[in-house]
């Protein structure tokens, strides 16, 4: 049980008779909320744990999730995450403050996750949070993204400490995929003709795929796909596509050998 010994029987029995109540009240099956974070006999949880994790953080990940549903369907929203360049600064008002309040409700989502002890429950607001995570997953906090619903991840993958993923566009990381400490994968950019700047915003997406080394402090740029079985030496700045099986390091990054 998540409380042990006498002194906390009482607290065990009122938050016992609590999850009878707040269980039975739970929202289930609405469609703005993911379902693998929110079936708890899924999730493997006791009892009084769900309702712990039900009363810190269930507002907030029904906030961002439903902010989520509401910006989607936005015509230049879809041309951001495919890839393109959209209208991000400007002309629609309305999708300019709903993008503006998903990326303040996906940075609290995050901040819950660098700052929660509980593996448990890291793993479900991970669930929660990314677009997709396979079984195995290990992401060490800090970790950091522009949204989160754009990252797609396979079983296995292990992203160490200090990750930021930009996915502003699609981010797709396949199965048994290491990614080292402090790496940066951006999807976005900007023109560079300097008035363009605060028109335009361009995305591509990035596919890194199954059995992937990206060792300490690369950075991936937009448009990139790593093919499987490569790995990215330390500090390599990833320009263009890296083809499979090979050993790639530098700035820009040049392959410089084969892997049998």
């Amino acid at each position: 049980m998540f409380y042990k010994g006498k002194h906390d029987e009482n607290a065990q029995m009122k938050l016992e008779m609590e999850s009878n109540n707040d269980l039975k009240a739970f929202p289930k099956g609405n469609n703005f909320i993911s379902s693998a974070l929110f079936s708890f006999t899924n999730a493997k949880l006791g009892t009084i744990k769900e309702v712990i994790f039900y009363k810190k953080y269930w507002k907030l990940l029904k906030n961002y999730n439903k902010l989520y549903e509401e910006v989607k369907d936005f015509e230049e929203f879809k041309k951001m995450i495919n890839g393109g360049s959209s209208d991000y600064c400007g002309k629609d008002s309305i999708y300019v403050k709903k993008v503006r309040q998903l990326f303040d409700e996906s940075a609290k989502v995050q901040y819950t996750f660098n700052n929660e002890m509980d593996t448990e429950i890291q793993k479900i607001i991970l669930e929660n949070l990314l677009g997709k995570i396979g079984e195995d997953v290990r992401i060490w906090a800090p970790f950091h993204c522009d949204i989160g619903k754009n990252i797609e991840i396979g079983q296995g993958s292990f992203i160490n400490k200090g990750c930021i993923i930009l996915d502003c566009a699609q981010v797709s990381i396949g199965k048994k995929v290491l990614i080292g400490p402090g790496v940066i994968i951006s999807t976005g950019d900007y023109p560079t003709e300097p008035l363009k700047r605060y028109e335009i915003f361009e995305t591509k997406p990035i596919i890194i795929h199954d059995n992937v080394l990206v060792c300490a402090g690369v950075n991936i740029v937009p448009g990139v796909t790593i093919g499987e079985n490569s790995k990215i030496g330390v500090g390599s700045v990833v320009t263009k596509d890296i083809p499979p099986n090979v050993l790639a390091v530098g700035n820009p990054c040049e392959v410089i050998q084969s892997i049998e």
